[in-house]
């Protein structure tokens, strides 16, 4: 199915490098995205922790719905 959407420039440049960079269309860019949006959801709602972890840093753990994801330090690590 094809569909449409409304997006700022600098989105679809964004997206236009990314795509580029991964050696990916655009379209599958976009449906990874959206299955990344997917699993984070369904694993939010199994009530999932989700950490990030960078090298040389404290954990640091995302809260809220993946839409609307912040961040805050984690306890105990």
């Amino acid at each position: 199915m094809k569909i449409s959407a409304n997006l700022a420039e600098e989105i679809v440049e964004d997206m236009k490098r990314r795509a580029e960079e991964q050696g990916i269309s655009m379209t599958e860019l976009l449906r990874q995205a959206l299955a990344t949006q997917k699993f984070l959801q369904e694993e939010q709602d199994r009530g999932t922790k989700l950490i990030l972890q960078r090298a040389g840093e404290n954990d640091r753990e995302l809260v809220g719905t993946p839409n609307h994801y912040r961040t805050g330090r984690s306890r105990g690590r």
